[in-house]
């Protein structure tokens, strides 16, 4: 018998009562606000923020779909992943399952709340096990499985009935980061949060949104625990100067789905173009806007693009990513830089 939120939930936080600023208090117009210590000269943002993000979530449920009463708003992804950690996890004696390799972002907010970490092993291709046998071992003190998807540093999505399995037989939350969904031809986990109520989906307005600066990320899940990431989240977590600009990106939503379609097709041509080079051996699959290729020398390519002005990710040293080097997928001018440049070294490397 799978436990309930209630019972994977930290019994503290459950019993708790979330500060009521004076904005949770008082909802709507007046013609004076004398109640939360502001300075009364009407400065531009003189005024504490919505602490309920009302005007941002109505804008994303006109635009996307995403129903307002699922949606918790962050300062970025990574203060939605700590909320739900601290909501979940005693510190000192639970544990959250992550796959390996994977955003290490899970680990960092773990380690900082004393959580132990229980990895999963993805294999060489970065795929699960279809039988997902490791979910018969799951460990008594798991409260959260963090799963990417698309993964990162892979670059692949796993698909929707895998996941599906897993958030049916896991005892415990089941975080999809789908930070890099709108790259891929997968479907959104999130049509499946009204089956499942320990299924929480995670966006951000950091990638396709091209918005990484304002830090907007979001937490979409039930509305049970919407209601205890809202009541354990700092009352005013997004300033009035984000949300603003936050909504302004939503109004430019058709230019960004023209973006999103462009650079998933310079992904795949850069993708072609890479194969062609000597010293690349295998370009991963990938689902977002980014390509894992292993290289017979990732540090010395990666130092050879840096003194040319070209920053990359080394990922070699990670599971499974030995002489691995991630490419973002740029602008058109951008990735005929840097096939220029990986030419360029080839000719010199044979020049030698």
């Amino acid at each position: 018998m799978k436990r309930t939120i209630i019972e994977l939930m930290r019994t503290n936080v459950a019993q708790m009562q979330g500060y009521k600023s004076a904005r949770h208090e008082y909802q709507g117009s007046a013609q004076v606000f004398l109640d939360a210590n502001e300075n009364p000269f009407d400065w531009p943002y003189n005024r504490y923020p919505d602490p309920h993000h009302f005007r941002l979530k109505r804008d994303l449920w006109k635009t996307i779909g995403w129903e307002m009463g699922k949606i918790t708003l962050g300062n970025g992804s990574d203060e939605l992943i700590d909320l739900l950690i601290r909501a979940f996890c005693v510190p000192g004696k639970d544990s959250i399952r992550v796959l390996n390799p994977s955003y290490g972002m899970y680990e960092v907010s773990a380690a900082l709340n004393e959580i132990s970490i229980v990895p999963t092993d993805l294999n060489e291709d970065f795929e699960l096990e279809p039988d997902l046998s490791f979910l018969n071992n799951c460990l008594p003190s798991e409260k959260i499985f963090f799963v990417t998807s698309p993964n990162n540093p892979s670059g692949n999505a796993f698909h929707p009935a895998l996941l599906e399995k897993i958030v049916k037989q896991y005892d415990g939350i089941v975080v999809v980061d789908e930070a890099y969904i709108d790259f891929s031809s997968r479907d959104s986990m999130y049509h499946l949060i009204d089956t499942y109520d320990n299924l929480v989906v995670l966006r951000t307005f950091s990638k396709a949104f091209a918005s990484a600066g304002i830090r907007v990320g979001i937490a979409l899940s039930s509305p049970l625990i919407t209601n205890v990431l809202h009541k354990i989240k700092p009352p005013y977590n997004l300033s009035t100067l984000v949300m603003d600009e936050a909504i302004q990106v939503l109004q430019k939503y058709d230019r960004i789905k023209t973006q999103i379609h462009l650079l998933s097709a310079d992904r795949d041509q850069l993708a072609l173009d890479l194969q062609t080079l000597k010293n690349v051996e295998k370009v991963f699959p990938s689902d977002a806007n980014f390509l894992l290729v292993r290289v017979k020398n990732a540090q010395s390519m990666y130092d050879y693009l840096r003194k040319n002005g070209i920053i990359v990710r080394n990922r070699n040293g990670q599971f499974h990513c030995d002489e691995c080097l991630r490419f973002t997928v740029g602008t058109p001018v951008e990735n005929k830089r840097l096939m220029e440049v990986l030419r360029n070294m080839e000719t010199a490397e044979n020049s030698n």
